[in-house]
């Protein structure tokens, strides 16, 4: 049985946002870039949120324009929760 089409011109168009905590040069960073250029393509708003991003070491897409990508601090992702009793910690 075939899949249903995800492309077809009556399916929905969603506003999908990516948190991802630093926007710089790597594998992860690439892999969410491509996934939101994807989705992008098919017609589908992309906002990227991020707590970092240097725009000279990041990828173009991240801050040419091509995607929305907005850098908001440390406050996306706490260094701590539960009234500082434990750490978070982001690689």
């Amino acid at each position: 049985m075939p899949l249903p089409s995800t492309t077809s011109p009556s399916s929905p168009k969603r506003n999908i946002i990516f948190l991802h905590p630093d926007l710089g040069i790597g594998g992860a960073e690439r892999l969410i870039l491509d996934s939101a250029l994807a989705l992008q393509s098919r017609g589908h708003t992309i906002t990227i949120f991020t707590s970092h991003r240097d725009p000279t070491h990041c990828f173009d897409e991240a801050r040419d324009g091509t995607l929305d990508v907005r850098v908001r601090g440390n406050t996306i992702f706490p260094a701590t929760i539960l009234g500082g009793r434990f750490k978070i910690l982001f690689a």
